[in-house]
């Protein structure tokens, strides 16, 4: 699914719904000079994220209520 979006060069990107990382680590490692978040509902995997990707900034919360705090040039979901 990541590899199906075009190569825009993005300065910023939401993964929502990033568990424990691993699309997100792909997301920074595709646009390494972008400003990624991922944004993830449980504590622990937001947790394991933190571990797998620290140059990644990540975010706990609801995505049923997430309201971005600023504009994003790509927001990346994969089973959110």
């Amino acid at each position: 699914l990541l590899m199906r979006i075009p190569d825009v060069g993005p300065r910023t990107v939401a993964d929502l719904g990033a568990g424990a990382g691993n699309v997100t680590k792909l997301i920074k490692e595709r646009w390494p000079s972008a400003a990624v978040t991922g944004v993830e509902g449980s504590a622990e995997m937001v947790a394991a994220g933190r571990k797998a990707a620290p140059d990644v900034e990540w975010s706990h919360e609801d995505l049923g209520h997430w309201r971005p705090g600023k504009q994003y040039d790509v927001v990346y979901s994969n089973a959110a």
